[in-house]
C-alpha cells in the first residue's frame, strides 16, 4: 500500500491515531478540560499573603567552637585567633581579617591558661612562632583579667 498525500502513515503494529475520535473520545475530552479548569481554579483561589503581613525571616546567628573546651555557641561570645601569611598569628578584635581563624571562648569556664599551642597549631594549620605565642597569650589573658 503506497503512501497517499494528506494522510497518516501507520507505524508497524500501530493504528493510526485520530486524536480524539473513537469510542470514548468525548467522555475523555470532558475529563481533560475539567481537570484542567479545576487546577485552574485551585491556582486561582490560593490567597496572597500581603507585603505588611509577611513576618521577616529569622536571622541566622553564626555558631563558632572553641578549641580549648569545644564549646558551641555564638560567634560573639569567642575571641578570634586568627593566621595571616603577611603578619603572621594574632588577636583579631573584629573578627573580620582574612585568613584561617580558630576561636576561644570568653566564658569564665573555659581559662585562657588551659589553651595549648599544639591546639592552635592545630585549628590554624602552620606553626606558631614564639613571639606569636606569647603575644597571643597575653592578649588573651589580658581580655580575661579586663572581663573579671
Amino acid at each position: 500500500m503506497e503512501h497517499q498525500p494528506g494522510r497518516r502513515r501507520r507505524q508497524r503494529g500501530h493504528p493510526v491515531r485520530r486524536g480524539y475520535r473513537g469510542v470514548g473520545a468525548a467522555r475523555f475530552a470532558w475529563r481533560w478540560r475539567q481537570a484542567t479548569s479545576r487546577w485552574w481554579r485551585r491556582r486561582q483561589s490560593t490567597p496572597r499573603v500581603h507585603e505588611t503581613e509577611m513576618t521577616p525571616a529569622k536571622r541566622r546567628v553564626p555558631l563558632r567552637t572553641c578549641i580549648v573546651c569545644g564549646a558551641k555557641g555564638p560567634k560573639r561570645g569567642f575571641t578570634r585567633i586568627v593566621s595571616t601569611p603577611e603578619e603572621g598569628v594574632k588577636v583579631d578584635r573584629t573578627g573580620r581579617l582574612s585568613g584561617r581563624g580558630a576561636y576561644v571562648c570568653c566564658d569564665a569556664r573555659c581559662s585562657p591558661s588551659e589553651l595549648r599551642r599544639g591546639r592552635i597549631e592545630q585549628a590554624l594549620k602552620r606553626r606558631v612562632t614564639d613571639d606569636d605565642w606569647n603575644t597571643v597569650t597575653a592578649e588573651i589573658v589580658g581580655d580575661e583579667t579586663e572581663r573579671s
